[in-house]
């Protein structure tokens, strides 16, 4: 089980996520919201890593 923390997101960008979401719906893809935050989150945190290697 993670830490869990509450992530106030502003009004744009979740409505860009929920579309994501909806996009992968519609081709038979069967997403969660939550899912969906986590995949977005490693993503941004694999490409932060790359950009900024540790020393």
């Amino acid at each position: 089980m993670g830490i869990k923390i509450q992530l106030d997101t502003p009004t744009e960008i979740h409505s860009k996520i929920k579309r994501i979401q909806l996009e992968r719906e519609e081709k038979g893809e069967k997403v969660s919201l939550r899912d969906l935050y986590y995949e977005l989150l490693r993503k941004g945190l694999e490409e932060l890593e790359k950009k900024n290697p540790a020393e």
